[in-house]
């Protein structure tokens, strides 16, 4: 699909773009949102390229051309340490593309006015694409400034604005921005992805536990695991046998950012439906991380089915909260408190029904 050949899925969404393209109705502001690994980025520069009429930064969602960035602040002397932990203000493109990235970790209002001082407000009929990652953190001052930007955008000048969490997107901005959404992706495509690349081994169960996202699917086939997964089994078994949970789970959490607990928690929520499908004798192939069934069987006796049901419920609220903007250790805590209730009750019952 020329500039979006390396989109997986998300078909109608990119021929709904290239139809406005084409039409010249492409609305100058736009608003892509979805879970990380979805192809927002590769979808991005794809139409950037598009409407610039080549190229830009580059086709591998970009990892080249920062690369090549990296090599050149390198041989200028700036510090290794320097470039690893931190992008540049703004990555430039022949003058009519710009890529805006988090510094460390989040968008600064000093990029913003850099970006408009220096480039924007020039006169320039030529058409300039601005595509900034990770929109989730930009603060208030950040997104207010934008906002009066995109409200009267410069001529022939499209911005587009990347976030994994929508709901912190101000309202405003979603008034005045087309929105894109990139949802998961039919296995058969992940399938045919994986193949392509020539992965052999357990590809169904690879594609069963990507859970429709193709970027989770190439990092489980090419590390034989999952960003978070391996906490979120650890959690469960803390939880499970542990005789002081709370304790010991809020100190293994205590470093984990918010998009990291968002994963975390619907990794939970998917090791105890597979851990219910075990006990009721389910066949593998419906298993979302079928390798790690027999961890899983091991962890049987030390979570009855209504456990089970409350930390499902738990997780979800936790989710809930995280999005609410709730402090990650309060969350944390809220999780757990309610599972070790639940699990507590449950031990005691099988304690008095069961006498010693």
């Amino acid at each position: 699909m020329g500039y979006f050949s390396n989109v997986v899925g998300q078909t109608a969404e990119i021929n709904r773009l290239l139809h406005l393209v084409e039409e010249n109705k492409l609305p100058h502001s736009l608003l892509f949102y979805g879970d990380k690994g979805l192809g927002k980025l590769s979808a991005a520069i794809g139409l950037a390229s598009t409407l610039v009429g080549r190229q830009v930064f580059s086709s591998d969602a970009g990892k080249r051309f920062l690369e090549e960035s990296r090599q050149a602040r390198t041989e200028d002397g700036e510090g290794v340490k320097a470039i690893s932990e931190s992008d540049l203000p703004i990555y430039v493109d022949k003058g009519d593309a710009f890529w805006l990235r988090p510094i460390k970790k989040n968008l600064s209002i000093n990029q913003w006015h850099q970006l408009l001082d220096d480039y924007l407000q020039l006169a320039d009929e030529a058409v300039r694409v601005v595509i900034i990652e990770d929109f989730q953190t930009a603060n208030a001052v950040f997104a207010n400034a934008i906002l009066k930007t995109i409200e009267e955008p410069p001529g022939n000048v499209y911005f587009m604005l990347l976030t994994t969490k929508p709901s912190l997107v101000l309202p405003t901005i979603w008034s005045r921005c087309m929105a894109v959404p990139f949802r998961p992706v039919e296995d058969k495509l992940i399938k045919q992805l994986l193949l392509d690349k020539q992965y052999t081994g357990a590809i169904d169960s690879i594609v069963a536990a990507s859970q429709g996202n193709p970027a989770r699917a190439l990092r489980l086939a090419e590390t034989g695991s999952i960003d978070g997964l391996d906490l979120a089994l650890d959690c469960l078994r803390i939880l499970g046998k542990s005789q002081i949970p709370f304790a010991r789970l809020s100190l293994r959490l205590e470093n984990v950012t918010n998009e990291e607990l968002m994963t975390l928690f619907t990794h939970i929520q998917g090791l105890l439906r597979d851990l219910e499908a075990l006990r009721f004798g389910a066949p593998m192939g419906i298993s979302l991380y079928p390798m790690y069934r027999q961890e899983l069987a091991s962890m049987l006796t030390n979570w009855p089915p209504k456990a089970v049901q409350q930390a499902v419920q738990a997780a979800t609220q936790a989710q809930d909260a995280l999005r609410l903007h709730i402090k990650n250790s309060l969350v944390v805590d809220g999780f757990c408190l309610a599972v070790e209730q639940v699990l507590e009750e449950e031990r005691r019952g099988n304690h008095n029904r069961y006498p010693l």
